[in-house]
């Protein structure tokens, strides 16, 4: 049987400081990806759908914002239908970059450069007359950690 191994007050403080900083780490890139993917699909899937185009149109992306949009529908049906494979691989694409980023990234963005989608935002559609991004924003629930998650809708 191995003996206990007797730690002073002052090694056992740096010992611990060593494990919860690296442990603390890890958790944040967990709750950052955990908050980034629920974000991203109460979005998605209250973005209302006429063709597939706006929903098609939200993208993630680490630091700086996406520029652009693409042309695409997203190939959903029009009462909203559950995460497509193309929103479920972008979440697993920023979910890999978020684990290769050497340094927790400050930002995520998550854009949608359609210039109809603050009206969207806004009511416009009757399929989603309190928008999305705010809802999404709100609905964040991670156990009780307090989030700073800010939106723009331009």
């Amino acid at each position: 049987m191995k003996k206990a191994q007797t730690l002073s007050p002052e090694k056992f403080h740096q010992q611990f400081q060593k494990f919860a900083n690296k442990e603390a780490g890890l958790l944040s890139r967990a709750v950052l990806k955990g908050v980034v993917v629920e974000v991203h699909s109460g979005i998605v899937l209250r973005n209302p759908v006429l063709s597939g185009l706006s929903r098609n149109n939200w993208f993630m992306t680490l630091e700086t914002p996406h520029v652009g949009s693409v042309d695409e529908v997203a190939g959903v049906s029009l009462t909203g239908s559950p995460l497509t494979r193309r929103e479920k691989s972008r979440q697993k694409d920023l979910i890999r970059a978020i684990d290769g980023a050497q340094d927790l990234p400050s930002k995520v963005w998550i854009t949608n450069n359609l210039h109809y989608i603050s009206r969207l935002e806004a009511g416009w559609s009757s399929k989603a007359p309190a928008g999305m991004v705010g809802l999404a924003i709100s609905s964040v629930s991670m156990g009780g950690v307090k989030l700073q998650v800010r939106a723009v809708v331009r």
